[in-house]
């Protein structure tokens, strides 16, 4: 049986978030969600936070064309060669400079410098304890749901 993670991320790929707020967001949710296990993961810079065997496709936010994963990993391998502390590319489809953060990924994705990830959560989060999750965090968040 396959594991279910759900990744709590900011929206902006490049804010830091104290760890004291971090842990209280994690026991909110805590108390709120029953689950296997709730971790913390900081990082310098930015990471990929992928939605495991989730992802099926990639697309341009700006014309809405398919981005192929060949060419989505070059686009990544150039800005991990900068540590992602510069997001920004030029896609090929229609030359638009956009974020890898604002690719349009099916299912979510993103990069972030810390993760809340709730290992089998029970319910989904909804939007109620997401309000409450930004608060603590004093920032908007996405939630990447990963199988794996």
């Amino acid at each position: 049986m396959s594991d279910v993670i759900e990744k709590i991320i900011p929206v902006n790929p490049f804010i830091r978030i104290p760890i004291d707020d971090l842990q209280a967001a994690r026991d909110l949710i805590s108390d709120k969600v029953a689950n296997d296990s709730i971790t913390i993961d900081t990082s310098e810079s930015p990471v990929f936070i992928d939605c495991g065997g989730n992802l099926e496709s990639i697309s341009c936010p700006k014309c809405g064309a398919p981005i192929s994963f060949e060419v989505w990993g070059e686009l990544m391998d150039k800005a991990y060669e900068l540590s992602f502390s510069d997001l920004d590319v030029v896609l090929p489809c229609c030359n638009s400079k956009v974020s890898l953060n604002d690719l349009k990924y099916n299912y979510e994705c993103g990069f972030s410098s810390c993760v809340i990830s709730v290992l089998n959560p029970q319910i989904t989060i909804d939007e109620d304890l997401r309000e409450s999750i930004e608060s603590l965090l004093h920032t908007k968040i996405k939630i990447v749901h990963a199988h794996i």
